[in-house]
C-alpha cells in the first residue's frame, strides 16, 4: 500500500497547514520544471501531488485511513497534462462504490489557440469497470453480513436518537461479500489514454468540446455504459500585450514617428496566426486606440493602441534644425508650459 504520510514526511496526525506546508516543500525540491528530462524527479513529483491530493481533502484523507484507499471518497482529481479535472464518485458502501460516465476537465490553452485553432495531445485519466463483478469491487456469497447479521440495515445511537441505515457493508442486500478475484477489489480500472484534440478558431472562453465514448465505462441495470469526456476550455484573458475579452482584441503597439506622419498603413501580426491592418492618422495624439471593425473573433472588432516611438538614433544639428522648422510649419510653435490640476 502506498503511504501518503511517508511520502510528504509528516506524521498521520498531521494538520492539514502541516500537509499543505510539506507538499510545497516536495513539490518544489523535485518539480518538472526545475529537473528538465529528470524522469524520476517527474514521477516523484506525480507521487507527491498524488499524496497532497488525498491527504488534503476530508473525504479522501478519511477513506484512506480507514481502507488504505482513497476510491470511495466523494471525487477523486486526476492530472489532466498538468490541467486538474475531477471524475466524481458517489460512495454507498465499501463494497460497491459507484462512479458516474460523464468526465469534466478542463484544459488551459494559449490564446493563439483561440484566435487560429489547432491540436493538442492529452493524457485522459478514464476508469474502466471491472467485468467480473461489473464494478462493485465485491462479489456475494453465500453467507449471511457478520455487520449487520445479515438484516441489512444497521442502527446507531447519537444523543439519543437511534438511527437505522442501511449496511455499508453489504449494501441491504445482508448478504456477506468477498473481494473480487480479477479486480481485488478495486472495481474500476484506471487506464491513461492519449488523446488528439482539435481546437477550433474563434473559440469562446468555457466552451465545452464533447469527446463521446471517452469517458468512464460504468455498469448500470446490469448493462456496460460508457461516458463522454467533456472539456472545458479556459484561456488566459491577457499574454504578450494581447488581450481577449468577449471575442474583443485589444493590443498596444509603438510606432515611429515618421510612420505616424506619412500616415501608413502597417500590420500588426498577433503571436504569428492573424494580422491586424491599421491605417494611421498624423492629427491623433500618441496612445489613440483605432478600432477595426470585425477583426476581433467571430466578427467582433479590435482595438489597436498605438504609441509615438521616439527616434533611438542621435540627430545632428543640422538635421535636428530642418526637423524643427518642418515641425514648426506643420504643427506651429511647440507648447512649453503645461498644467496639472
Amino acid at each position: 500500500m502506498t503511504d501518503y504520510y511517508d511520502i510528504l514526511g509528516v506524521f498521520k496526525d498531521a494538520s492539514p497547514e502541516e500537509i499543505k506546508k510539506a507538499f510545497r516543500k516536495k513539490a518544489m525540491d523535485c518539480h518538472p520544471d526545475r529537473h528538465q528530462g529528470d524522469d524520476e524527479k517527474e514521477e516523484q513529483f506525480k507521487r507527491v501531488s498524488e499524496a497532497h491530493e488525498v491527504l488534503s481533502n476530508p473525504n479522501k484523507r478519511s477513506s484512506y485511513d480507514r481502507t488504505g484507499s482513497a476510491d470511495f471518497a466523494d471525487s477523486s482529481s486526476f492530472a489532466f497534462n498538468g490541467n486538474p479535472f475531477s471524475s466524481v464518485f458517489t460512495s454507498m458502501n465499501n463494497a460497491r462504490p459507484s462512479i458516474i460516465p460523464d468526465i469534466k476537465a478542463s484544459y488551459v490553452v494559449p490564446l493563439q489557440f483561440v484566435i487560429a485553432g489547432g491540436k493538442v495531445r492529452l493524457d485522459a485519466v478514464r476508469h474502466i469497470a471491472c467485468e467480473e463483478c461489473q464494478g462493485q469491487g465485491a462479489k456475494e456469497t453465500s453467507g449471511k453480513c457478520g455487520y449487520c447479521d445479515g438484516t441489512g440495515t444497521h442502527r446507531s445511537a447519537m444523543l439519543g436518537v437511534v438511527l437505522q441505515q442501511t449496511c455499508g457493508k453489504c449494501g441491504g442486500s445482508g448478504k456477506a461479500h468477498e473481494k473480487c478475484p480479477k479486480c481485488s477489489g478495486q472495481a474500476y480500472i484506471r487506464h491513461t489514454e492519449k488523446l488528439t484534440v482539435k481546437i477550433p478558431a474563434n473559440i469562446g472562453h468555457m466552451r465545452v468540446l464533447k469527446l463521446d465514448g471517452k469517458g468512464n465505462t460504468i455498469y448500470r441495470r446490469g448493462k456496460q455504459v460508457t461516458g463522454d469526456l467533456l472539456i472545458v476550455i479556459d484561456y488566459p484573458h491577457e499574454d504578450k500585450g494581447v488581450a481577449i475579452r468577449d471575442g474583443v482584441i485589444y493590443t498596444a503597439i509603438k510606432v515611429p514617428f515618421n510612420t505616424i506622419v506619412s500616415e501608413e498603413t502597417i500590420t500588426i501580426s498577433l503571436f504569428g496566426v492573424k494580422d491586424i491592418e491599421v491605417k494611421l492618422k498624423s492629427n491623433v495624439k500618441s496612445g489613440h486606440s483605432y478600432k477595426i471593425s470585425k477583426a476581433g473573433l467571430n466578427n467582433k472588432d479590435a482595438f489597436v493602441k498605438v504609441f509615438v516611438e521616439l527616434p533611438k538614433n542621435k540627430v545632428d544639428k543640422k538635421a535636428k534644425a530642418e526637423l524643427s522648422k518642418l515641425m514648426r510649419e506643420t504643427y506651429g510653435d511647440p507648447t512649453t508650459t503645461f498644467r496639472n490640476g
